[in-house]
């Protein structure tokens, strides 16, 4: 239920993360086993490490990576694979 209290905001690190994840899916056989065994673990941990650090200054810096993306110049990535963290 946690992910259920900020359904307000559209953008977090987990859309970050791997917003190319269509082309993983696209390649493969089951993309339904895919999304679900690879995928979404990663989102979700992301989503709840967002919700339990949640700042103004997270929020803005998130905006900004977004835009950049848009604009072709992204930055280096705080979404970083969530298999690759050392903090929870």
């Amino acid at each position: 239920m946690w992910a259920l209290h900020d359904t307000f905001r559209s953008t977090t690190w987990a859309s970050l993360w791997n917003s190319d994840e269509g082309a993983l899916l696209a390649g493969a056989e089951d993309p339904d086993k895919v999304y679900l065994e690879e995928i979404r673990p990663g989102k979700l941990q992301l989503q709840m490490e967002y919700v339990q650090k949640r700042s103004l200054w997270i929020d803005f810096k998130i905006i900004v990576q977004a835009i950049s993306s848009i604009l072709g110049f992204p930055l280096e990535n705080m979404a970083s694979n969530p298999k690759e963290r050392t903090s929870p």
